[in-house]
């Protein structure tokens, strides 16, 4: 194809042989091609739509199970003088949509952050396909989602804008959920319980609490709502893809930021990991759930590979916007997410008014009902927040375990 040529008009003569060789060495523009899907959406593009409709069915049975709610017994009350409380199966079915509606939104956003922008730029990527893990077999009931894109496609400016997209969007819905959740946060007595699951909490979840609430009054708690608990999810997600490791969101940041000098903090990143898990099995315990998943990342490639065009230059803005958004894995991480804890139940004397309490008044499964937090005091004077939450099953205490301090 050639070049169109310059009209006939000119300021200055240009000799006719001259002009020909100049057109001649002029490329002509390649013509821009839509970008394309891979192959299996292509052969089905149902597949999509039924993973998502099975992940929002598997996060509405996890809500049934961890976000069940509770009304209390008439005439009954415990040896603490708070009321027996009861299944309330219709507060349950409500409290499972809000918390099913609440994480698909989160996740919905960051994965739409991602295809939108390699719509935008004409890179070939798949729409997101959710996958489901109903419980028991997750607290949350979801693995995430994936996106099946053309790496090789993007220029390092595009792969910036992409994998940027993702979380700052899963960012802006997750957080105002977070709020809404911390705001309606209502305190009732603490329950004693024996054993159960802890949640750690983040940062960014401490200082909201403590902002919005401070300490509960003595011998209450703060009673969790499916709103904080996919709030708690969205940030835990979003700070777990900003490790930058090979094709994880932080990976891909920080690649187009440093170069191949992301290779090394990846591998800072894993050699740092790997005895930090081992002592803290040995020490803490529950400290080697995040080893599947390092040795997924590695499985799919530590290292990231190069883009279309690495010269590409960011510019000043992106670099600030980069850095801000890797910074949200200080305070949005959980050390240790999930464990089991273990809460003694006190030798004491039967109380006088104090009614026994049967199997039927309580939840056949362990639901996530109440948080507590309590300040203490330690000899260094730094203060330890500790968010736990309570249920009113037997055998099942659920908590937010504090593992840093606040001065």
């Amino acid at each position: 194809m050639r070049a169109p040529r310059l009209p006939s008009t000119r300021l200055f003569p240009v000799n006719d042989s001259r002009e020909e060789e100049l057109f001649d060495e002029i490329e002509p523009l390649e013509e821009t091609e839509p970008a394309q899907r891979p192959a299996a959406v292509r052969r089905r593009p149902w597949l999509p739509v039924v993973l998502f409709l099975l992940t929002c069915g598997s996060t509405y049975w996890t809500g049934l199970h961890m976000c069940q709610a509770s009304k209390p017994v008439p005439g009954r009350v415990a040896a603490d003088g708070a009321p027996v409380r009861r299944l309330d199966p219709t507060g349950t079915l409500v409290n499972a949509g809000l918390f099913s509606w609440g994480l698909m939104s989160i996740l919905l956003a960051h994965e739409m952050g991602h295809y939108l922008q390699a719509l935008r730029y004409r890179v070939p990527a798949s729409p997101p396909y959710f996958l489901p893990l109903p419980f028991p077999f997750s607290p949350w009931g979801t693995l995430g989602a994936v996106i099946v894109q053309a790496g090789d496609r993007a220029d390092r400016k595009q792969m910036f804008d992409i994998a940027v997209s993702g979380p700052l969007a899963g960012l802006v819905v997750a957080l105002p959920i977070t709020v809404v959740g911390v705001l309606q946060i209502e305190t009732a007595p603490i329950v004693r319980l024996v054993g159960g699951m802890e949640f750690g909490e983040p940062l960014l979840l401490q200082w909201m609490i403590a902002w919005l609430h401070g300490p509960p009054p003595e011998g209450h708690t703060f009673v969790l709502n499916p709103w904080l608990y996919a709030g708690w999810v969205g940030l835990f997600v979003t700070s777990l893809n900003l490790f930058p490791l090979g094709q994880l969101d932080g990976g891909h940041i920080l690649y187009t930021l440093v170069g191949r000098f992301a290779h090394k903090v990846a591998y800072a990143v894993v050699l740092i990991a790997i005895p930090i898990m081992i002592i803290g099995q040995l020490t803490v315990g529950n400290s080697l759930l995040y080893l599947p998943m390092l040795l997924l990342v590695m499985l799919m490639g530590l290292l990231h590979p190069p883009t279309a065009d690495d010269t590409v230059r960011l510019g000043p803005v992106r670099h600030v916007v980069g850095w801000a958004t890797l910074a949200f894995l200080i305070v949005g991480f959980i050390p240790v997410p999930v464990s089991m804890a273990e809460v003694p139940e006190p030798d004491r004397p039967p109380q006088a008014n104090e009614q026994p309490q049967t199997s039927r008044d309580y939840p056949f499964i362990p639901p996530v009902a109440a948080i507590h937090t309590t300040i203490s005091r330690t000899v260094t004077t730094s203060t330890t927040v500790s968010v736990r939450h309570e249920t009113s099953s037997p055998g099942a205490v659920s908590s937010f375990r504090s593992l840093t301090r606040m001065g």
